[in-house]
């Protein structure tokens, strides 16, 4: 099989590869843990202010995971979208143009009663964030390498039970 990339490149000069080989591969193999994710259908809401990284990561959960997978732009229609229906995950940024950050957004959101996990995500991030993002019970994953840890997060949250 020829190996093909798509590089989603974003303004701020953050690339994230998605590869063909990667994306065929967990198929070919029977991957176990992403035949359990597929099996459990996840719902997941992708928030992120950067339309091409958005949309890589949104491109690997169906693609990958089979997730169904929703998207936002802001922490503002992400808490909207939370309070409408119901998510496995929820990963979102931590810097955003637009009313909310990701951690205001996250702490809102636990305002407002949704129980679903959040975790972050963010290329630039201060140890303060990291302490707060800490002291709240979220996870902050390091773009653009997002996907090292990803498959275990969805695992916990929508991959357990054999349902």
């Amino acid at each position: 099989m020829m190996q093909s990339e798509m590089i989603f490149s974003s303004a701020s000069g953050l690339e994230l590869v998605v590869s063909s080989r990667n994306l065929v591969s967990l198929f070919e193999a029977g991957d176990d843990n992403a035949e359990r994710i597929r099996r459990k259908r996840c719902r997941i809401l992708v928030v992120d202010d950067d339309a091409l990284f958005r949309s890589g990561v949104v491109l690997t959960l169906r693609t990958t995971y089979g997730a169904a997978v929703e998207h936002a732009r802001n922490g503002l229609l992400a808490l909207e979208k939370c309070q409408e229906q119901q998510f496995h995950l929820v990963l979102m940024d931590v810097y955003m143009r637009g009313p909310l950050n990701g951690i205001e957004a996250a702490i809102k959101m636990r305002d407002a009663g949704v129980k679903t996990p959040v975790v972050l995500m963010s290329a630039y991030c201060t140890p303060e964030q990291e302490e707060l993002a800490e002291s709240l019970g979220l996870r902050l994953l390091l773009k653009p390498d997002i996907f090292d840890d990803l498959e275990q997060i969805l695992l916990a949250c929508c991959g357990d039970d054999e349902s």
